[in-house]
């Protein structure tokens, strides 16, 4: 008997030169209306406001595109587990599962050309603008999703190859 292959899987690498300078001028923003409300009587509280509202934003900015990495994996399967596309997010030491869609219920893969979705889109790419993004549609438990992700040509022709293969066992 043959082992199971160990999953493939892909990381991307991320550009995020945009994101670092909208953190940067959030904070930059945050800084100066706490040091203008010192100055300030009578609206102290809404700038104080306007402070921890710009400081939350970089701070949602930095983990969503600088402090946490995806991988796209492609499960071959094993026993009673189908082979299955995996996201998994890492954030520092901790990385967690957030993504596991069976190849066989993967719709379609295209690359994405922008506007919106019908129904739910769940978001996994590295770069906050300006990336080569793809949208795999899926149905699971009757519902229909898509999830954006960012990788390059190879893996996604491995998992283009990987869904074609699961699609023809399951018609077998």
């Amino acid at each position: 008997m043959s082992e199971p292959m160990p999953p493939m899987s892909y990381t991307p690498k991320a550009k995020n030169r945009s994101a670092t300078a909208l953190i940067l001028i959030l904070t930059l923003a945050a800084v100066i209306c706490f040091l203008m409300s010192a100055a300030l009587s009578l609206y102290r509280g809404m700038v104080q406001l306007l402070a921890l509202l710009l400081a939350v934003s970089a701070i949602f900015v930095a983990v969503k595109y600088v402090l946490v990495t995806h991988t796209y994996s492609v499960f071959p399967g094993q026993g009673d587990v189908p082979p299955c596309f995996l996201v998994e997010q890492a954030q520092g030491r901790r990385t967690s599962l957030v993504c596991r869609i069976p190849l066989r219920g993967i719709l379609s893969v295209e690359p994405y050309k922008g506007g919106s979705y019908s129904g739910r889109c769940y978001i996994y790419t590295a770069t906050m603008r300006g990336g080569a993004y793809q949208i795999l549609r899926a149905r699971e438990a009757g519902h229909e999703f898509c999830v954006k992700l960012e990788a390059d040509e190879d893996f996604m022709r491995l998992l283009l190859q990987k869904i074609a293969e699961a699609k023809a066992t399951q018609t077998e």
